[in-house]
């Protein structure tokens, strides 16, 4: 019978080879943890760094728009009564124009021998006399102040004999003064009104 009097083999000797395994596979576990955390932060930085230089950009954008829009305001506060006036002054002209060309159609509209005494404008609505000599010639020159496309409403309000205007002097065995009420037809909305110098820019 053989008896081993050798001590035995330290534990650390018998796994040798094993532990080295290990050491050597936590080695690379652990330098590519720390990679994939170094390329992780890598991302994040880089995404961070992005978005502050949008941030800025968008800051600046910003920044430019709110100082245009200062000096558009400080413009318009210096000539606001310059615009005002400019806009009362083209609005009054194109009423005046147009009422200009609806005394015109009048004139036009009248049956021969047909002619205007008077014509009294308050804002849209005019109110006038006329001499005609037959109820066709009124009835035809409210008929034509219908179709003129300045003109919302026309109404023959009253045929009268000419004795009735004897201070007027109509002359004509068939005459008569027709007393009418025309309304202008609201003018277009211009896009001159409420339009600020920032617009025309």
């Amino acid at each position: 019978m053989n008896i081993n009097l050798m001590p035995r083999e330290p534990l650390f000797d018998r796994f040798y080879h094993v532990w080295l395994a290990l050491t050597i596979l936590s080695i690379i576990a652990f330098a590519v943890l720390c990679y994939y955390v170094y390329a992780l932060e890598t991302e994040t930085v880089q995404a961070l760094q992005e978005q502050n230089s949008e941030m800025t950009r968008t800051k600046e954008e910003l920044s430019q728009e709110l100082a245009a829009y200062r000096e558009r305001e400080a413009f318009w506060q210096e000539n606001e009564p310059y615009y005002v006036y400019r806009d009362a002054v083209e609005a009054q002209g194109a009423v005046s124009h147009a009422w200009d060309e609806i005394l015109s159609a009048m004139e036009e509209a009248l049956p021969s021998g047909g002619q205007l005494i008077q014509v009294e404008v308050t804002e849209r609505v005019a109110q006038g006399l006329a001499v005609v000599h037959s109820v066709d010639g009124a009835a035809s020159f409210v008929q034509r102040m219908h179709d003129v496309l300045l003109v919302e409403d026309v109404a023959l309000e009253a045929v009268n004999a000419p004795e009735e205007f004897a201070p007027l002097h109509v002359e004509g065995e068939q005459a008569s003064v027709i007393r009418f009420r025309l309304t202008a037809a609201k003018p277009e909305q211009s896009d001159a009104e409420d339009r600020r110098p920032e617009d025309e820019a």
